[in-house]
C-alpha cells in the first residue's frame, strides 16, 4: 500500500474512535451521529452550583428545572459546576466520585424581586450521561 493511503486510513481510523461515531439515532433509522461530548471527572463537593448558592443566599429566586452539582475535577482546576436535566437518583452523595460526558449549556434564571427586578442568567455546562460508584 502506498504511504498516502496508509495514512488516510490511520487518520480516519483515529477520527471515528476520537468523535465516538454511533450508526443508529434515536429514531431507530441508521445514520451516522457524531457525538462530541466532552468527558469529566471528578469529586462532588456540593449538591448544588455555586454561583446558584451565592445568589439564592442574597435573595435571588432561582428555577432550575432539573439538578445542579458542584465537581472538583480531578486536575488542578477550579470546582465546576454542572446541570443534570435527569436525575433519577434525586441528590448525588457528596464526596462520592463522579465521572461521565457533557454537552451543551443550560441557561438557568435567578430573580430578585426588586424595584425594578433584577435578573441574573447563571449558565452550566449539561451532562448527559454520568456514573457515581455504589461502593468503593
Amino acid at each position: 500500500m502506498s504511504k498516502i493511503l496508509k495514512i488516510s486510513l490511520v487518520f480516519v481510523f483515529v477520527l471515528i474512535v476520537s468523535t465516538q461515531i454511533s450508526y443508529a439515532n434515536k429514531d431507530g433509522k441508521g445514520g451516522v451521529i457524531f457525538n462530541f461530548n466532552k468527558v469529566f471527572a471528578g469529586k462532588i463537593i456540593a449538591n448544588e452550583a455555586s454561583r446558584i448558592t451565592q445568589l439564592q443566599s442574597t435573595g435571588y429566586e432561582c428555577t432550575v428545572p432539573g439538578t445542579t452539582v458542584e465537581i472538583k475535577p480531578q486536575s488542578f482546576s477550579m470546582p465546576k459546576s454542572y446541570f443534570l436535566a435527569k436525575n433519577k437518583e434525586g441528590k448525588l452523595p457528596v464526596g462520592k466520585n463522579i465521572m461521565g460526558s457533557y454537552l451543551g449549556k443550560t441557561e438557568i434564571t435567578c430573580i430578585l424581586k426588586a424595584e425594578p427586578p433584577l435578573v441574573e442568567v447563571v449558565t452550566l455546562d449539561t451532562i448527559k450521561k454520568y456514573g457515581v460508584p455504589k461502593k468503593y
